[in-house]
C-alpha cells in the first residue's frame, strides 16, 4: 500500500470551519498532543513554508481529481485550509465533500463562534491586511467585502451542517466561545490521546501590538447589521 493509499485509510482530523475561528489553538492542541498537523502554510519543525505552498498542493490534488493530502502523509491534522494570495485565493476547506468522500476515516471540525465577532476580528486581522487582500483581488469595497464575508459564514454552515446531517460520527462542531475542550477531546478520543492542558487562545488578535488602532477604528462599525 502507498503512502497515500495508507492515509486515506487511518484517522485523520480536518478542520473545515473558517480563519480567526481558533484555528491555530486547535492546530496546537494537536500538535503538542503529539499529533502532527499541518496550519495553512506552517507545520511543526518546518515553520512557514513558501515553496511550494501547502494550500497550492492541496488546490492542485483538488483540481485534478487526486485526494486532497497526496504528497502530505506524515500529517495526522489540517487546519486553516486557506490562503490568499495577490492572484488566488485558496479556500480548500470549502471542499470537504471531496475529502470526507476520499477519506473516509476522517473526522471534520466545523469550528464556529458569533458572527459579528468574527465579522471584526477578520477585519482586523494581520493589521486590516487581510482585508486589503480581499479588496484588490475581488475589486470591492471594504463593506462589499464584509457583506460577502458574511453570506459566505451562513452559506458554507448550512452546506456543512446538511452533507453531514446524515453522517454521525463524522462531525463535531465546536462553538470556541461557549463549548468546553473536551467536546474536541472527546470527539476524536478513539483516534488520538488530546491533552487538554494544550489548549488555549493562540495569535489572539486582541493581544497584537496593532489592535489597539484597529480596535479604535472598527469601534463604532456595526458588524450586527450583517448578522440578519
Amino acid at each position: 500500500m502507498t503512502d497515500a493509499a495508507a492515509l486515506q485509510e487511518r484517522p485523520i482530523a480536518v478542520q473545515i470551519g473558517f480563519n480567526k475561528c481558533a484555528t491555530l489553538s486547535l492546530t496546537r492542541l494537536f500538535n503538542r498532543s503529539g499529533v502532527n498537523s499541518l496550519h495553512c502554510n506552517w507545520s511543526k519543525g518546518k515553520g512557514r513554508q513558501e515553496k511550494p505552498l501547502y494550500q497550492a498542493r492541496i488546490h492542485r490534488n483538488l483540481s485534478t481529481g487526486r485526494p486532497a493530502f497526496a504528497g502530505l502523509e506524515r500529517f495526522s491534522g489540517f487546519f486553516d485550509l486557506e490562503l490568499i494570495r495577490p492572484k488566488r485565493h485558496y479556500e480548500n476547506f470549502k471542499q470537504f465533500q471531496a475529502i470526507a468522500e476520499a477519506y473516509p476515516q476522517a473526522k471534520f471540525i466545523l469550528n464556529t463562534r458569533d458572527k459579528a465577532k468574527w465579522l471584526r476580528s477578520r477585519a482586523r486581522h494581520t493589521n486590516g491586511l487581510y482585508l486589503s487582500k480581499n479588496m484588490a483581488l475581488y475589486n470591492e469595497s471594504e463593506e462589499q467585502v464584509i457583506a460577502r464575508w458574511a453570506q459566505d459564514f451562513d452559506t458554507h454552515h448550512a452546506h456543512v451542517r446538511s452533507y453531514f446531517a446524515n453522517k454521525p460520527g463524522r462531525l463535531v462542531e465546536f462553538d470556541i466561545a461557549a463549548d468546553p475542550i473536551n467536546k474536541i477531546t472527546d470527539f476524536f478520543a478513539s483516534d488520538f490521546r488530546l491533552d487538554p492542558v494544550h489548549w488555549g487562545h493562540a495569535h489572539k488578535t486582541s493581544d497584537k501590538s496593532w489592535a489597539q488602532q484597529e480596535e479604535d477604528r472598527w469601534s463604532s462599525f456595526d458588524f450586527t447589521r450583517f448578522c440578519a
